[in-house]
């Protein structure tokens, strides 16, 4: 518990936070190897998709506030390259969402495709609860046709009934199945694919649901890494034109 403890105190204040001040710092500076230089530059994505679909794993390099206040507080502050590079990164995290989001609306449009393809060369053939109340209906009526015809020892005209008995259950059953695949496809046709994040939505759904999916990890995170992207791009343009002294 101690050692959580000491590793949440060293990530939040640097693992020289109980030094006095005429000592050096024993921690690592902020251009070393170890140090996670994405966080530097803002926040680490490793920290954003954690038991996520997007889950990306724990960055193996240090993060640590006092780090970064330090390199913000640089004279090589955004000269060193680490904002191209986070800015390449997040980029190609952004570029991958977009391509399963583009795959996910058309899996919603191949699907819509083919449910209207097999509607209009079959028709629609799921029943109504009336439809299949009549065939309950018919199906008891032969069954007391059928013993009232085995008791006359009418044997082959007790199995032709039987016969048709069997026909009307095996269309009961393809009114049922019809029914529930087309409650399945009205369902498939009110979703959507988020723009931000590619998780797939039901359209109109409760504000409770709604709200669920906002404030879950992988829609911030990809909130977060959208925004950050057009942050990093218009201030590495300023600095472009920004002469240096």
């Amino acid at each position: 518990m101690a050692s959580m403890a000491a590793a949440m105190l060293d990530e939040l204040m640097g693992q020289d936070r109980d030094l006095l001040p005429n000592e050096k710092p024993k921690g690592p500076h902020w251009d070393d190897e170890s140090v996670c230089k994405h966080h530097l530059c803002g926040f680490c994505p490793h920290d954003l998709f954690t038991n996520t679909k997007s889950d990306l794993g724990m960055c193996p390099k240090k993060h640590e506030e006092r780090l970064r206040e330090k390199y913000e507080a640089s004279s090589r502050h955004q000269k060193m390259g680490y904002e191209q590079a986070f800015l390449r990164y997040l980029e190609t995290l952004v570029e991958e969402m977009d391509r399963k989001i583009k795959r996910g609306r058309q899996r919603l449009a191949n699907n819509s495709a083919y449910r209207d393809k097999v509607a209009c060369e079959e028709g629609n053939d799921a029943g109504s609860n009336e439809d299949i109340a009549r065939i309950d209906e018919t199906i008891n009526n032969l069954l007391l046709e059928v013993e009232d015809l085995g008791q006359q020892g009418e044997v082959d005209e007790a199995q032709q009934v039987m016969k048709r008995i069997e026909r009307l259950k095996r269309e009961k059953e393809g009114k049922q199945f019809a029914g529930h695949r087309a409650e399945l496809d009205d369902f498939e046709k009110r979703m959507e694919v988020c723009d931000t994040c590619g998780a797939f939505l039901v359209i109109n759904d409760t504000q409770t649901r709604l709200d669920a999916h906002l404030t879950g990890k992988q829609h911030i995170g990809f909130t977060k890494v959208r925004a950050k992207i057009d942050d990093l791009k218009v201030r590495l343009a300023c600095q472009m034109f920004i002469p240096v002294a």
